[in-house]
């Protein structure tokens, strides 16, 4: 199915709830995986109550008529039995948890999405790109995979949306756009201090290669 006719069916059931689409963006919820608890130092007892929280979370916030990005890691085991606890039409950019994952229950199952999201041009992967499609040009990049681990920064415009960042929660998308603003700001005052020499970071990692030469 095309993301242009899984759009339309979004905006269809969006009319008919009587309220405008919204569109959410998450990572990593690792559904039923009580090791992650540990792994992540996540406040939680047990993995039920892990579970239940993120599905009171996700469905506090998200409606029958939404869009919810999944960006890799969403259930450890049995996905399509967290799906249907879930609200929202989702969309999962698979992670390295999601191998053995089928399309049910989901609206569209990829590797990797560029897309445009209210105009704006986005990439979604669940590992964090140095660069990425139109990267220099204002494109944006979320990704998900670290948990907090990863370097971010913030003359960068990618971030990490995973539920360890986020409250466990969905964030929806003026979330994303407002934390982006601020990094566009950043980002224009670094390159305003950096000093552009043609070819310069060619040469000097060229030179650098040099002591690798036989």
């Amino acid at each position: 199915m095309s993301l242009a006719v899984i759009n339309h069916h979004l905006i269809v059931n969006a009319i008919m709830n009587k309220r405008p689409m919204k569109i959410f963006v998450t990572a990593d919820n690792h559904f039923d995986h009580a090791n992650i608890i540990k792994h992540c130092n996540r406040p939680f007892r047990n993995v039920n109550e892990m579970n239940q929280t993120l599905i009171d979370r996700w469905n506090e916030v998200v409606s029958d008529g939404d869009r919810v990005y999944v960006i890799g890691d969403f259930a450890w085991k049995d996905p399509e039995f967290w799906l249907r606890k879930l609200k929202g039409n989702k969309i999962l950019i698979k992670g390295n948890h999601d191998h053995k994952q089928n399309k049910a229950g989901w609206f569209q199952v990829v590797d990797k999405l560029e897309t445009k999201i209210e105009g704006q041009k986005v990439t979604l992967h669940h590992y964090q790109q140095t660069e990425w499609e139109s990267s220099f040009h204002g494109s944006w990049h979320l990704y998900g995979h670290s948990h907090g681990n990863a370097v971010e920064h913030d003359h960068k415009l990618s971030f990490d949306v995973g539920v360890d960042l986020w409250d466990f929660t969905p964030i929806e998308w003026p979330q994303i756009v407002e934390k982006m603003r601020y990094k566009e700001t950043i980002r224009q005052m670094w390159q305003d201090d950096q000093e552009w020499v043609p070819h310069k970071n060619r040469i000097e990692i060229a030179e650098n290669n040099r002591k690798y030469w036989k």
